[in-house]
C-alpha cells in the first residue's frame, strides 16, 4: 500500500453518508455530523466536470436527484444498490461501480442497477399483495408479532415488504422464505419496539440473527416455525403494556394547502437530514380533496413498463384557490376519493431537476372519521436555560443542569423522565468561551498537582471542573497515559497518578487528535445553549 498516494478519509464522505442513511442507521451524534458532511460531498457528484466517483454520477443521473438531501438516497441511491443483491444475488460489481474509472463501464453497471431496481419494484408490489392475502388468514387483534412463511416469496424483497407491512398494521412483522427445511427472511420494527432485543429472546430456536432495534434478518428450522411464532408473540405481550388496536401516525405539524410549498420547505430542511432516530416531519392536512387523479405504471430505463403503479393528484381546500401537486407510490387512483373531504399526511418534498415542490401521500381517510394520530408537539421539554432554576423540587419535573456536548446527553434524560411522567427543563448556563488548550492545560496542571502530592480526585468531580463529556475526558486521560503518566482510577472511581516516565518519542498527533475533539465538543455545548426548543423536541423525539 502506497502511505503517500493514499487519498485521505475525508473522501470517503459521500461514500459514508450513503451507508448511514440506506442501511438505516440512527443520525444523532457523530453518524448525524458525517452524514451532514457526506450529504455536501455527494454533491460533487452530480456534475461531470466535479465527479471523483463516476458511479455516483451516473447513479444519480438515472434516479434523476442531485444528491444533495438525504432522500437522493434514501429514495434514489440507496434502493439501486441495495436492488442489486435482492434481485441478482451478487452485490460485487457494486464495488465495481463506486470504485471504477472506467467511464463506459460505470455507465453500464449503473444500468444494470437501475433495471435491478425497476425489477425490484415490480416484485415488492406482488409480493406485498400475496402477504395482504396470507394477513387475512390471522386474528390480528391477538398478535402482537406478525410472523407470516411462504415457499414463493423472493427472499430479496421480503424486508421492504415487511416494513410496509409493519407501518399499517402497527405491528412488529416477520416474513420468511421457505426453502427445504429451512426458513429465511427479514423483520422490520414499529417506532416503540426493540425488534432486536425481541427477536433476541429466540435466538435458542435460531440457526442465524443480525440486525438493530429496527430492522433483522433470520433464519430457522421450518419445524420451530410454530414454536418461535407463539413464543415470540408470548414474549412482546410480557414486554410491552399496551398495543394500539390501530395503526397510529405519529404527525409533527397540522398545516393547510396554503401553507406548503417553499418557505415551509426551507424552515423543515434545517432539521436535515432525516434518517433513523430523526424522521422526516409528517404533516396533517384537514379538510382537504383530492382532484385530477391519475395513475400509470412507471416505465424502466429502457422504455418498458413495469407493475409499479406511480398515482398524481393535486390537493385543495379553503385556505387558497392554488392547488398543491402530490405523489403515491405503489397505488392506483381508484384508492382515492374524488368528491369527498379527506384529512391527508404527506411529506413535503423539492424535485430539484424539475425545480418544483410537491408532496408524497402516507396516508388519508375521510375527515369524518376518527383521527388515529398523535401529535409530536407535545415534547414534555422546557426551556429554562440561562435563568434562574425554577422549581427545583417540583415531583413533576427532571432538571438538566449539566450543559450537553452531544444529542445523547439530552435524549437519555429526556426519555427517562417522560417513563417517570415527568417533564424535563433544559436549565443549564451559556458555557464560558474557552478555548481547547486552555482546558488541555487545566488537565495536565492537576494531573501534575495528582503526581507530586499523592492525592486523588473523584472523576466526576474531574469532569464538572473541566466541564467536559465522560467521552472526551476518557480519551484526554488516554492522552496523558500515553505521554507517559500513569494513572488509575480505584472502585470509588478515584484518580491518582502513580509515576510518569518521560516518553523517548513525543508524538503530537496524540494531543491534536484530543484537542480537535475537544474543540468540537466546545462548540456543541455552545450549539445546545443556542439552538431553538422545536429543533431540540424534534429530534431527540
Amino acid at each position: 500500500l502506497d502511505i503517500k498516494h493514499t487519498p485521505p478519509p475525508e473522501t470517503l464522505l459521500d461514500l459514508v453518508a450513503i451507508g448511514l442513511i440506506a442501511d438505516l442507521v440512527e443520525l444523532r451524534g457523530d453518524c448525524r455530523y458525517l452524514a451532514q458532511k457526506g450529504l455536501k460531498q455527494l454533491q460533487q457528484q452530480n456534475e461531470s466536470h466535479t465527479a471523483t466517483r463516476l458511479g455516483v454520477y451516473y447513479l444519480l443521473k438515472n434516479c434523476q436527484r442531485n444528491g444533495d438531501r438525504p432522500t437522493d438516497i434514501g429514495y434514489g441511491i440507496g434502493p439501486r444498490i441495495n436492488a442489486v443483491s435482492r434481485i441478482y444475488g451478487d452485490s460485487s460489481f457494486v464495488v465495481e461501480l463506486l470504485t471504477s474509472k472506467d467511464q463506459k463501464k460505470c455507465q453500464k453497471l449503473a444500468q444494470k442497477a437501475e433495471l435491478a431496481n425497476s425489477r425490484r419494484k415490480e416484485l415488492e408490489t406482488y409480493t406485498t399483495k400475496k402477504v395482504k392475502q396470507k394477513l387475512k388468514e390471522i386474528d390480528l387483534s391477538t398478535t402482537r408479532v406478525i410472523v407470516l412463511a411462504d415457499s414463493r416469496w423472493q427472499l430479496g424483497v421480503l424486508g421492504l415488504v415487511a416494513h410496509t407491512i409493519a407501518r399499517e398494521s402497527d405491528l412488529p412483522t416477520i416474513l420468511l422464505n421457505i426453502e427445504g427445511e429451512i426458513a429465511r427472511g427479514s423483520a422490520r420494527s414499529i417506532s416503540n419496539i426493540d425488534l432486536y432485543e425481541l427477536v433476541k429472546s429466540q435466538v435458542h430456536l435460531l440457526e442465524s440473527f443480525g440486525g438493530h432495534p429496527y430492522a433483522a434478518g433470520l433464519s430457522l428450522r421450518v419445524e420451530n416455525l410454530p414454536l418461535f411464532t407463539a413464543a415470540i408473540n408470548q414474549v412482546a405481550r410480557s414486554k410491552i403494556n399496551q398495543f394500539n388496536s390501530f395503526p397510529t401516525l405519529n404527525l409533527d405539524l397540522v398545516v393547510t394547502v396554503k401553507d406548503l410549498g417553499q418557505n415551509l420547505f426551507r424552515e423543515l430542511k434545517l432539521l436535515e437530514p432525516y434518517g433513523m432516530g430523526n424522521p422526516t416531519p409528517q404533516l396533517l392536512v384537514k379538510n382537504c380533496t383530492f382532484i385530477d387523479i391519475r395513475s400509470s405504471n412507471i416505465q424502466d430505463s429502457t422504455g418498458n413498463k413495469i407493475k409499479y403503479s406511480k398515482t398524481t393528484f393535486l390537493l385543495k381546500d379553503n385556505s387558497t384557490d392554488t392547488e398543491f401537486p402530490g405523489v403515491w407510490w405503489g397505488h392506483y387512483s381508484d384508492e382515492l376519493p374524488s368528491d369527498s373531504c379527506c384529512d391527508v399526511v404527506v411529506e413535503l418534498d423539492y424535485n430539484a431537476r424539475s425545480k418544483c415542490y410537491g408532496v408524497r401521500l402516507i396516508d388519508w381517510q375521510p375527515a369524518s372519521q376518527n383521527h388515529h394520530y398523535k401529535s409530536r408537539e407535545e415534547s414534555g421539554l422546557l426551556d429554562w436555560r440561562n435563568q434562574p432554576q425554577q422549581s427545583p423540587n417540583h415531583p413533576n419535573i427532571s432538571i438538566l443542569n449539566q450543559s450537553p456536548s452531544h444529542w445523547g446527553e439530552i435524549s437519555q434524560p429526556y426519555h427517562l423522565a417522560r417513563q417517570k411522567g415527568q417533564q424535563l427543563a433544559l436549565a443549564y448556563h451559556q458555557p464560558m468561551e474557552t478555548e481547547a488548550m486552555s482546558i488541555w492545560y487545566q488537565l495536565i496542571g492537576i494531573v501534575k498537582y495528582l503526581q507530586r502530592t499523592g492525592q486523588s480526585i473523584s472523576y466526576k468531580q474531574l469532569q464538572k471542573k473541566l466541564h467536559i463529556s465522560d467521552r472526551t475526558l476518557q480519551l484526554g486521560l488516554k492522552t496523558l497515559s500515553q505521554l507517559g503518566y500513569t494513572l488509575t482510577i480505584n472502585q470509588d472511581q478515584a484518580l491518582s497518578v502513580t509515576d510518569f516516565q518521560q516518553p523517548l518519542i513525543k508524538d503530537d498527533t496524540l494531543i491534536n487528535s484530543f484537542l480537535n475533539i475537544l474543540t468540537e465538543e466546545l462548540f456543541q455545548q455552545q450549539y445546545f445553549n443556542q439552538v431553538p426548543l422545536n429543533i431540540i423536541q424534534n429530534i431527540i423525539k
